[in-house]
């Protein structure tokens, strides 16, 4: 499920190891890049040069995969558990 548009996104720590053996799709890929140094959900979407479904589609991959982490603004907890 996506989580809520103002959720922080951001590369997980282990996000290269976690990336083995999957095959991720441009989205995937370009975000991220994107969220290297953290964005909200909304601008991922907003600012993707891909179609929103696609990022959305993406961003629940890759939180699954726990290549990305989710916070809730202003939160240091997770938003997200795997």
């Amino acid at each position: 499920m996506l989580p809520p548009p103002r959720t922080r996104i951001e590369v997980s720590k282990d996000a290269l190891k976690r990336l083995a053996g999957l095959a991720p799709a441009p989205a995937a890929i370009d975000l991220v890049a994107r969220s290297k140094d953290g964005i909200t959900v909304a601008r991922a979407i907003e600012e993707s040069p891909h179609p929103d479904a696609e990022v959305a589609e993406a961003i629940c991959t890759l939180l699954t995969h726990g290549v990305l982490n989710a916070t809730s603004e202003g939160s240091k907890t997770p938003a997200v558990s795997r």
